[in-house]
């Protein structure tokens, strides 16, 4: 008896099916594999809620007619009518030797140029708020020429105060460094990185500017007594980090969602346009992309959020390799609904090609952002010590014989991770000076000058003044 050959097939056994099984199953697995990759690349970042309250932070709270970038604005508009020019050379010889004498024709002339421009921008710092553009509105290429412009007004205004001083006009000097000041703060508010920067660079400028002002010896007790409270007061315009991360936040979900990610990634390192480009976009779809950076960027700030506005004495340590300011757990804090451990979440980033490409460079802002905080620490000293000079004639040995008459309380040094205080001496020539360690943790005895900005000491040194 025959035996039949169909019946001996076993259909069960891949060796057996015929060709057009074969290429049905190999086709349908080479068209899932790309979103079994996808699918294996999100599986390892959990979803987690929005860190904070978008809602309620990006309310718009500053009505026009109390709004300073509404002078800003048009102090930009005007100077911008006078066409562009180059700060002259004089400009920084001023700066370098402290003194109106270095200056020429063509400095007087750039500042008599803008001086309609200065004049409605100085207008503008007495505003109680400045808002320049809602963190909803903004994402990884947004332009703010405004708060670059603040720069520029800060020059203009920290010339006139050299000319004042030069000129005996002790108030004028100190209401134009009042107001380098206060945009300062007002550039911070509900801003994005860049724009805590940008304030960062005023709140210096306006500083050094006050350091000058307190050096003459015409200025008196009471003056020094109000400066000092009056920028104790102004400080508290300034962001802290943590909001200016929150609008950074934003911004980078606004450039996801928008699908702005694409151009932004070819701008970054590939052709806009052509084959190339749909290759790069495509190959970042199946990796994850932009949902893999979506949660892992929810994922890192909400772990920022909690320890990003204190000093590194009260901070948890930082985790893991990536350099994205990830910060151990603290027990007595609850985590989010889903929140990683955040050496999980430092694996993951080494995964996602956004993360890398379009998350900020935080460390560097953390930095400039504390030596902001300590500068504050530092000048709010300065013109204490300064107030106690002119009424005993010397600076004071030590910081606690001025508390509280001079100074509230000697603040904390941010940069300390001991939790000690701001360091402050007297030196053999009658004068002084007021530091914090700074970013390198390494106490240089005052030494702010130092020939590599990042090892000085971040502070200020007090001339000895003749009576």
């Amino acid at each position: 008896m025959v035996e039949n050959h169909e019946e001996r097939i076993a259909w069960w056994n891949p060796w057996n099916w015929p060709t057009g099984i074969w290429v049905l199953v190999i086709g349908s697995f080479l068209m899932s594999l790309p979103f079994m990759v996808r699918i294996a690349m999100l599986s390892g970042v959990s979803v987690i809620p929005e860190p904070f309250d978008a809602a309620e932070f990006v309310k718009w709270d500053v009505p026009d007619e109390e709004n300073a970038f509404t002078d800003y604005i048009l102090a930009a508009e005007v100077k911008k009518k006078v066409g562009t020019d180059t700060v002259p050379a004089s400009f920084d010889a001023v700066m370098m030797s402290d003194s109106w004498s270095k200056s020429d024709e063509a400095l007087i002339t750039w500042m008599q140029n803008h001086r309609e421009a200065l004049d409605i921008w100085r207008r503008g710092t007495t505003r109680q708020k400045g808002r320049y553009i809602s963190p909803q509105d903004l994402s990884v290429t947004t332009l703010l020429p405004v708060v670059q412009e603040q720069r520029t007004f800060a020059r203009l205004a920290s010339m006139e105060v050299y000319r004042c001083l030069d000129q005996g006009e002790l108030d004028e000097a100190y209401q134009w460094s009042r107001a380098i000041f206060r945009s300062g703060g007002h550039t911070t508010y509900r801003g994005c990185l860049i724009q805590g920067l940008v304030g960062n660079v005023l709140h210096a400028m306006a500083s050094n500017s006050l350091q000058l002002w307190a050096e003459n010896p015409l200025v008196t007790s009471e003056q020094l007594q109000a400066a000092q409270a009056a920028v104790h007061s102004d400080e508290d315009l300034y962001e802290p980090t943590s909001n200016c991360l929150k609008s950074e936040y934003m911004g980078v979900e606004n450039t996801l969602s928008s699908g702005e990610w694409r151009e932004v990634m070819t701008m970054s390192g590939g052709p806009n346009t052509g084959f190339v480009a749909g290759v790069m976009k495509g190959v970042a779809w199946f990796m994850g992309e932009p949902e893999l950076m979506r949660r892992l960027y929810r994922q890192t700030i909400a772990n920022q959020l909690r320890e990003i506005d204190k000093p590194l004495a009260t901070r948890t340590r930082l985790i893991g390799s990536t350099g994205f300011l990830l910060f151990d757990l603290d027990p007595a804090v609850p985590l989010l609904p889903g929140q990683m451990d955040p050496l999980a979440v430092d694996q993951q980033i080494n995964r996602s090609i956004l993360m890398k490409l379009m998350a900020p460079a935080l460390k560097n802002v953390d930095e400039a952002c504390m030596r902001r905080r300590v500068r504050q620490s530092a000048l709010e000293v300065l013109l204490a010590v300064q107030a106690y000079q002119r009424d005993h004639g010397q600076y004071p040995a030590e910081l606690s014989t001025i508390v509280p008459k001079y100074l509230k309380q000697i603040p904390l040094d941010d940069f300390d991770k001991a939790g000690g205080a701001m360091r402050y001496r007297t030196d053999d020539e009658g004068g002084a000076v007021v530091w914090s360690i700074g970013p390198d943790a390494i106490d240089g005895n005052g030494d702010v000058v130092a020939k590599n900005a990042k090892s000085a000491d971040v502070g200020f040194v007090i001339k000895r003044l003749s009576n």
